[in-house]
């Protein structure tokens, strides 16, 4: 991405259930990567996250909430970021391996948790409710917003659409939240014609797509598909202004 502007240049995504080896992979394949960048943002979206308010945070007490809420993992570094507009720290894991990968070859780095970037981008109203709603191949990601004061942040696998149905019901269940007033904001691989979306549009009222901040400007191949594909990637930028 030029700086000048904010414009959106190319996009490469790959899956793996080898990120070390897919990492070394990439960087190979890509000779733009041993350029020189003034900056380089970095996107974690590793599920291993809890949320802490900012009065009850201490660093010594990251690795065991987060024992608690997601079981004892090996070979994890421990990240913690503070977003004091919501009074949370997000207090996250990372797999050792790809976290030092990533800090060697980009030491002055700045990164977020994918969580962190949709917290500190969106301006909550103390009289409504909202789902932010990320979608990626076979998971999405829902942060929830009640009454202007966030609630929760989980990331769900799903194969089909009664799955994403199923939990997005279950929260307005869990958090009292009504199904016609709370606003459904999407992004990611949604494709509006696409029965997951049609499912969506039947039990909520209120649907929305995210869209990318007007001083980012998407040309060549990104015109080719909608802005809410890669809203969640250009929060960082945002992050960054």
């Amino acid at each position: 991405m030029k700086r000048e502007g904010f414009e959106a240049e190319r996009l490469v995504y790959y899956e793996t259930d080898d990120e070390e080896k897919l990492l070394n992979n990439v960087f190979a394949a890509h000779d733009e990567f041993n350029l020189h960048f003034s900056e380089v943002l970095i996107n974690y979206s590793f599920p291993q996250s809890v949320t802490v308010p900012s009065k009850f945070y201490n660093y010594g007490d990251g690795k065991k909430m987060l024992q608690l809420m997601h079981g004892d993992e090996e070979g994890e570094a421990v990240l913690a970021e503070h977003l004091p507009e919501w009074q949370l720290y997000n207090v996250y894991e990372v797999p050792k391996p790809v976290y030092g990968w990533i800090s060697r070859r980009f030491h002055s780095g700045k990164y977020w948790h994918s969580y962190t970037s949709s917290l500190n981008n969106f301006l909550a109203d103390a009289g409504s409710d909202s789902f932010l709603v990320d979608f990626k191949t076979g998971q999405f990601s829902v942060i929830v917003i009640k009454a202007g004061k966030f609630q929760l942040a989980q990331t769900f696998a799903y194969t089909e659409p009664a799955d994403v149905l199923y939990y997005l019901l279950k929260i307005c269940n869990e958090f009292s939240v009504s199904q016609k007033e709370v606003k459904l904001v999407l992004s990611g691989f949604l494709e509006k014609q696409s029965t997951l979306y049609r499912e969506l549009y039947n039990y909520f009222v209120r649907v929305s797509f995210q869209q990318i901040p007007d001083f980012i400007k998407l040309s060549g191949s990104f015109e080719e598909y909608p802005a809410y594909f890669f809203s969640s990637l250009f929060k960082l930028a945002t992050c960054a202004s």
